[in-house]
């Protein structure tokens, strides 16, 4: 069953920074926000669905939102042909063709919700990565009791041999591609790994995912933002998909956040 969550991610500065949605109309930016929570809400994350088999159709948003469906119409294919909707045409029961609209980064999101689950990164975790705790626990206590001075030295997670090796094989390539973050970067070993790991699963179509997630991070570290006050952990950075975002945007926020 979903798990059911209260809240979604939003950043304003990608509201108000998207170009494919800055050029609709008022009337579309207002149906797409209301549309973005009933995706939340979906059976299906990020799809627009009455139930898990059953696609809103225009019918439907017209009534869920109150307006007549020839306005809604119009204002979903300004949506869809500005980018920012998705769309795929599908089947009914009777065999007749719906569309089924989407939002890409919401499926994003909740895929990689998935793979972090799997990956033993959230709430209840994987029983293998539960199991490697137990161990370095075990191999701590045992530690301390035969050697006097080890009781006053504290563990590291560099030290946590079982729980480092079972991150790092959560997908081949997670040490390369944390050697490529800058020393003074490398923070959150446990969580940043975990998320190199579910980015190499996102990026397993591209021809090589670990030169190309190492280079981006290489580029994010040497751009402005990545060497000014405001960066972002690469935990963040690597939530935040910011391998898609272009180099331009990197830019020094010191002054932009100062203001606020």
């Amino acid at each position: 069953m979903k798990k059911k969550l209260p809240a979604f991610m939003f950043y304003p500065g990608d509201w108000l920074k998207d170009n494919s949605l800055r050029v609709c109309s008022l009337q579309s930016r207002g149906l797409w926000i209301d549309l973005l929570c009933y995706m939340h809400e979906s059976p299906r994350r990020g799809v627009l669905m009455i139930t898990e088999d059953k696609p809103m159709g225009i019918p439907h948003i017209a009534q869920l939102v109150g307006h007549p469906v020839d306005v809604v119409s119009e204002l979903l294919g300004e949506l869809v042909s500005n980018g920012v909707i998705d769309f795929d045409i599908s089947a009914d029961k009777n065999g007749e063709e719906i569309a089924v609209y989407s939002s890409r980064r919401m499926v994003r999101d909740e895929h990689k919700r998935d793979l972090c689950g799997k990956a033993g990164a959230k709430g209840g975790g994987n029983p293998n990565w539960k199991k490697a705790k137990g161990d370095d626990k075990q191999n701590a206590k045992s530690s301390s009791s035969s050697s006097p001075s080890s009781s006053t030295s504290k563990t590291t997670f560099k030290d946590m041999g079982s729980s480092e090796r079972y991150i790092q094989t959560i997908r081949p390539g997670v040490s390369e591609v944390w050697k490529a973050i800058p020393s003074d970067r490398r923070k959150k070993p446990a969580t940043t790994k975990t998320a190199i790991g579910v980015a190499l699963e996102q990026l397993q179509e591209n021809a090589d995912p670990v030169a190309f997630l190492s280079d981006k991070l290489r580029d994010y570290y040497q751009s402005q933002e990545g060497r000014g006050k405001f960066h972002r952990e690469p935990s963040r950075w690597l939530e935040d998909e910011g391998w898609e975002e272009h180099p331009d945007a990197w830019v020094n926020r010191e002054e932009e956040r100062a203001g606020l």
